[in-house]
């Protein structure tokens, strides 16, 4: 009977998606998949309905998934089987909590479940975001039909990115280059098969603060952004050094040891 299976699914929905509502995300896609109740598309349209209206988020999916399938009474039976599990849960917790609330294992437990909620909404935002935005037929559609120049960007990084763009299917008429060339200043020069010289880190670190001291007007200003460089430069592979920098709280301080690493390494 659908209502029972409604009931059922929505009721392991609602006690596995600890987190909030879009930790409720990946379970949905996984039940509209095995159930064919709904599509992918259907689950980000949800999505949309159940953001833009008053009450729980969890709650409202639940709603508008069981109307969806079964009309009214399936809307009813649906958001009963998601919000059953946590009234039992609250329940049993509160009967519970007082007398092992200093317990060590019990802290553990609950301190575990903060990274395991983190995760599933993660996931949930990837998938929508892969579905909203990523849509290479839809971009390979469009190129196809444009009549003006297209110009790509997002994390290009390394002259061997820029060749792919350039020699792909889909390869656009431009690409746009922001934080890869604060990661790599000689990006450009290395893509159209120049030598880098050495120091070419160290005179791109010294000019972009002098530019920053003249842009800001102050040492604290110019420190947060250059810091924010730096991140690019020396992490992961000299955390220690990386460490040094970040605890840094004067210009001078920070300026020094940046500009010694960045000369002692020829970059």
């Amino acid at each position: 009977m659908i209502y029972l299976r409604l009931f059922w699914e929505f009721f392991k929905v609602g006690l596995f998606s600890v987190g909030g509502g879009l930790a409720t995300l990946p379970f949905l896609y996984s039940l509209g998949a095995k159930t064919g109740w709904f599509s992918t598309a259907d689950v980000a349209n949800m999505l949309a309905v159940s953001e833009s209206t008053p009450g729980p988020i969890g709650v409202n999916m639940a709603t508008y998934a069981g109307f969806d399938c079964a009309g009214v009474l399936g809307g009813v039976v649906a958001t009963l089987g998601l919000v059953t599990p946590s009234v039992i849960v609250i329940v049993l917790i509160a009967m519970a909590l007082q007398a092992f609330r200093t317990n060590k294992y019990v802290d553990a437990a609950f301190y575990t479940l903060h990274p395991a909620s983190t995760g599933l909404i993660a996931a949930a935002g990837w998938s929508v975001f892969a579905l909203v935005l990523v849509n290479l037929d839809a971009y390979r559609a469009c190129l196809a039909q444009m009549t003006c120049p297209v110009c790509l960007n997002g994390e290009l990084r390394s002259p061997a990115q820029l060749r792919d763009l350039e020699t792909g299917p889909d390869a656009p008429a431009a690409a746009m280059l922001g934080r890869g060339l604060l990661a790599n200043p000689a990006l450009a020069l290395q893509y159209r098969g120049g030598a880098v010289p050495p120091g070419t880190k160290a005179a791109f670190f010294a000019a972009l603060s002098q530019e920053y001291l003249a842009l800001f007007g102050n040492e604290r200003n110019t420190l947060m952004r250059m810091k924010s460089l730096c991140s690019y430069w020396f992490q992961p592979e000299q955390e220690a050094l990386w460490r040094q920098l970040r605890k840094c709280s004067q210009w001078p301080e920070f300026y020094a040891l940046a500009s010694a690493a960045l000369t002692d390494a020829g970059a």
